[in-house]
């Protein structure tokens, strides 16, 4: 079994583990208490489905995750984009469609670790990435301002409805303005204290407590006031399929595509401590079962959280068990304390998310991707943008189409082909020359990707042909495990037009990956004149056997295998030596 899909390897529990476990869990379970109560008071269903989140996914995510520090809860990006899935669906009805968003996407991030698309995140560009979570931020603080001040802003999207509250400053509630603005206070100067992990909780504490107490803000909203806070052990309901639209649809794959990039950046900020790496495919699945379990209490969407990780990690944690013991910690609250849930004041919750959406806007980041260039600054602001006046899904999908445009674009812009020649026993760069002369030798390095554009690219980069007889061309392969289609072609063509003015085309350095792809493409035993030198462990062999004899034998046994081209070996080597070195795809070996 291969180590990505073997089960996880799961810490050894013992007394001294799950006490310290336990301990560290408590702080983490508290911390919980408010994030999952605004989180899902933002998703637009009762808090204590957030509750229900930071339950299940603590200890489902824990007990399944191949990072062993990552903790699975709620996250207010998850619960903009569950949201937007339920926001046309009536109150009474949402928490069976959000049940529905919650394990759709958890079976769409199961079967992203199943199909092993982790390597994909990849694509996400920075400055894409760094646009979509600044929007969302935003549009977390903005989206708040009705709880904040206690009148509900009219208009069709966030943005809309912020700029109704800001410019009716006479329908404002003023005791709960007052209420927000001291909870935002308070956190601003707890975010900088000893205490800062549990000012959140201090905030819902206080605030609540003055609601309490002080008659003049009766008026103040309450998590009660939201839905029925039902004490005791979440209810199993089954997920009801007929909620199913195309908006339950999309959100589902939105809040997938944010859990899984989110996760993959959580994995990758927390290695483990002990044992074997971490797997993102792994990660993927993990996440997803801690959402697929989660609908059956009708939890809000969950994910790997960056900030509840590093809050784990920085008291210590270092083993599974503390996000498992958090999770438990949870249940305990939600069977001893129901009633004082249902107390807690809405604009504490309003304040705590403004303050989280305003931490996680990262400046310095978004200054690096500014100062990145024309390019990475313009998909950072359509992103941005987007997420703002867009749906969810939209924006998600959005996103996505520019990394890969800017993934494709700029691999393109950075092909470039230079010419090598031999000097004094070594290889010397010079740039190609635009047209071959006859009976010439040119040996050529591509650097970048051959995908797409850049094999157009490097196409209009090689050297012309017309006029010229028996000029041989050197293509230096080595490191590349695969060539996309249209660099197959473009190859094969200029091959082609070689052998009819008497010349030929090599490919040096080919590896056993490239000869496999290149053998399949010619099973049907189509001719090609591509001619192959096979790689050697030592840099450059192949290519200066092939200048010093270009008429070298071809070995037999390779011959059998590869019909449709001539396969030739530096001479130093067996006809079995195969072999290469491993490195990055995409750079030759000067």
């Amino acid at each position: 079994m291969s180590r990505d899909t073997a089960a996880p390897h799961a810490d050894q529990a013992n007394a001294r583990t799950l006490g310290t476990a336990t301990l560290t869990g408590l702080p983490l379970a508290a911390s919980a208490v408010p994030d999952g109560m605004a989180s899902a008071a933002m998703a637009g269903v009762n808090p204590i489905f957030g509750l229900y989140g930071a339950l299940v996914g603590p200890i489902v995510g824990g007990l399944t995750a191949r990072s062993k520090l990552m903790v699975v809860t709620t996250t207010s990006a998850a619960s903009l984009a569950a949201f937007s899935a339920v926001a046309n669906v009536g109150h009474r009805d949402r928490p069976q469609a959000m049940a529905l968003v919650t394990l759709l996407a958890g079976a769409l991030m199961i079967a992203a670790g199943l199909l092993r698309l982790g390597r994909y995140v990849e694509f996400v560009s920075r400055s894409v990435m760094t646009g979509f979570l600044t929007g969302v931020a935003v549009s977390i603080i903005l989206g708040q301002l009705s709880s904040l001040t206690g009148y509900d802003g009219r208009g069709d999207t966030t943005l809309l409805r912020a700029i109704d509250v800001v410019l009716h400053p006479g329908r404002l509630d003023w005791p709960t303005v007052v209420l927000g603005l001291a909870g935002l206070a308070m956190l601003a100067l707890g975010s900088r204290s000893p205490v800062r992990n549990f000012a959140a909780l201090g905030v819902l504490i206080v605030l609540s407590g003055l609601v309490w107490a002080v008659k003049w803000f009766d008026p103040v909203a309450l998590v009660a006031d939201a839905g029925q806070i039902t004490p005791g052990l979440p209810p199993l309901e089954w997920p009801r399929f007929d909620r199913i639209s195309l908006d339950v649809i999309g959100g589902a794959a939105s809040v997938a595509a944010i859990v899984l990039v989110q996760g993959a950046g959580v994995s990758r900020a927390a290695p483990n401590p002990t044992g074997p790496p971490a797997s993102v495919d792994g990660d993927f699945r993990a996440q997803g079962f801690a959402n697929v379990a989660g609908a059956f209490v009708q939890a809000i969407p969950v994910g790997g959280s960056l900030g509840a990780t590093s809050m784990s990690t920085s008291m210590g944690s270092r083993t599974r068990w503390v996000a498992v013991m958090s999770g438990v910690w949870m249940l305990a609250v939600l069977v001893a304390l129901p009633d004082l849930v249902g107390k807690v004041a809405m604009p504490a919750l309003a304040a705590i998310l403004i303050s989280a959406g305003v931490q996680s806007i990262n400046r310095p980041r978004i200054a690096a991707v500014w100062r990145s260039g024309g390019a990475s600054r313009a998909a950072m602001l359509v992103t941005f943008v987007g997420v703002l006046t867009l749906p969810i899904a939209a924006a998600v999908g959005l996103g996505v189409a520019l990394s890969f445009v800017l993934a494709l674009g700029l691999e393109a812009q950075d092909l470039r082909i230079v010419q090598v020649v031999e000097q004094a026993g070594r290889l010397v760069e010079q740039p190609v020359p635009a047209q071959l002369t006859s009976d010439s030798t040119v040996v050529l390095i591509v650097y970048g990707s051959l995908f797409s554009a850049g094999a157009q690219r490097a196409e209009a980069q090689l050297p012309r042909i017309a006029g010229t007889r028996n000029a041989r061309v050197i293509i230096r392969v080595r490191a590349r495990e695969r060539l996309g289609a249209t660099a197959m072609g473009m190859i094969e063509k200029y091959a082609d037009d070689l052998h009819a003015h008497g010349g030929r085309l090599i490919l040096s350095g080919v590896g056993p990956a490239l000869l496999e792809q290149l053998r399949r493409a010619h099973r049907s035993g189509d001719n090609t004149h591509v001619e192959l030198t096979m790689a050697t462990p030592m840099l450059g062999q192949a290519t200066l056997s092939a200048l010093e004899d270009l008429d070298v034998k071809v070995a037999a046994d390779i011959e059998a295998k590869w019909r449709p081209s001539r396969i030739r070996r530096s001479l130093s080597t067996t006809p079995g030596d195969e072999s290469q070195d491993q490195g990055t795809a995409g750079r030759g070996d000067s």
